[in-house]
């Protein structure tokens, strides 16, 4: 009985997961961003990975335990949103990679001075619009 009751448990994180990436792929991607400035730089230090900006959209709508389909599906979205943010020099992105036969290349997003300055006046919103 208990691996039926963890088989239903997964399966209403998964529904959960899938339900939070429908809503968040449906946003305007001037609301995207905005959920992604908010909720994925809030509280931190304004140096974060996608995937940490990802967590942080997920931990906002109570929402752990992602697939590695789910986790790439939600890192396009932050990539997307993390794109107008940039556009609007609320962030800036970060590249590390290290060379040889094995590169590996990270991609980070830090705040800018603006962007702090949102987040603090909560201003983004209005960034954001033009104003």
């Amino acid at each position: 009985m208990a691996l039926f009751g963890g088989s239903e448990k997964r399966k209403e994180r998964s529904d959960a997961v899938e339900a939070e990436l429908g809503r968040l792929a449906a946003l305007p991607l001037s609301e995207l961003a905005l959920e992604t400035m908010t909720k994925g730089f809030a509280g931190s230090d304004g140096y974060l990975s996608v995937t940490e900006v990802s967590g942080a959209l997920m931990a906002a709508a109570d929402c752990d335990g992602l697939s590695q389909e789910h986790q790439l599906r939600l890192n396009g979205l932050v990539f997307e949103g993390a794109q107008i943010l940039e556009h609007a020099c609320l962030i800036r992105w970060v590249f590390h990679g290290s060379g040889g036969d094995h590169a590996v290349y990270h991609y980070d997003v830090m705040a800018t001075r603006l962007g702090f300055k949102a987040l603090a006046e909560d201003g983004t919103a209005a960034i954001l619009a033009g104003s």
